[in-house]
C-alpha cells in the first residue's frame, strides 16, 4: 500500500487499522493493520486489496469501527466513479472479509450521491454519515441499518442551502444521548460565500 489517507483504529490490545489510497496487487489500495511485538517492533499486514470496479478503490477518509471490531471506510466504484461504503468483518478462521455495504448512486429524488467524510457507527450498529445530494443539493446526512440481514439506507435530512449550511464534511459525532453533531464547509446566516461554515446538531 502507498498514500495512507483518514483516520486509523486501534483496538484493545494495540493493534493499528488504516486504509491506504494506492497500492496492493491492483493498485487501488489496501486495509492494512500494524501490531506491535515485545521488541518495539511493527508488524504489518494487508487485510484487504481493493480490485477497482464495482468491488471498489481508492479507500478515503480511513477506517472506523463498531463495538464487534468489525472495520468501516469509504471506498470508490472506479468503473462508475462513484462512492461506496465497505465493512471488513473478521470470521471464524481469522480471516477478514469485504462487503459493500451501500452504493451512492447519480441524483434520484434527493438520494446521497457521494460521502462527505466516514460514517459514524452508534452501540446499536447502525451508521451515520454525511453526502452530497438532496432535495436542494446541499447536503445530507444519512442512515445506514440491517434488516433481515440488508442494509437499508433511510435519507435523515437534506441541507438547505446558504442559512442552513452547505456540504457537511467528515464523519458525525455523538454524545451520549445520541445526539449528532457536525459541521459545514459553507453558509451559514450573513455569510452566503465560500469559507464561512456552520456547527450544527441533530437530536432523535
Amino acid at each position: 500500500g502507498s498514500s495512507p489517507q483518514g483516520s486509523l483504529v486501534i483496538d484493545s490490545v494495540g493493534t493499528i487499522y488504516g486504509a491506504a489510497n494506492f497500492g496492493g496487487a491492483a493498485g487501488y489500495g489496501v486495509v492494512y493493520s500494524l501490531t506491535p511485538n515485545a521488541k518495539g517492533k511493527w508488524t504489518e499486514k494487508l487485510l484487504h486489496t481493493f480490485p477497482g470496479g464495482k468491488g471498489g478503490g481508492h479507500p478515503t477518509f480511513g477506517l472506523t469501527s463498531d463495538s464487534a471490531g468489525n472495520l468501516y471506510g469509504i471506498a470508490t466504484n472506479t468503473d462508475r466513479n462513484l462512492d461506496l461504503v465497505y465493512q471488513l468483518s473478521m470470521d471464524l478462521q481469522n480471516k477478514w472479509n469485504h462487503t459493500t455495504i451501500f452504493r451512492f448512486s447519480y441524483p434520484s429524488s434527493g438520494e446521497p450521491d457521494s460521502a462527505g467524510g466516514n460514517v459514524l457507527i452508534d452501540p446499536n450498529g447502525n451508521a451515520f454519515g454525511f453526502g452530497g445530494g438532496g432535495k436542494a443539493r446541499q447536503g445530507t446526512l444519512y442512515q445506514l441499518s440491517q434488516s433481515a440481514g440488508k442494509w437499508i439506507d433511510t435519507l435523515l435530512y437534506s441541507f438547505t442551502g446558504i442559512s442552513g449550511g452547505i456540504l457537511p464534511e467528515g464523519p458525525p459525532i455523538t454524545d451520549q444521548n445520541g445526539n449528532l453533531y457536525g459541521v459545514t464547509v459553507e453558509g451559514g446566516k450573513d455569510c452566503p460565500g465560500e469559507g464561512c461554515g456552520t456547527v450544527f446538531e441533530f437530536a432523535p
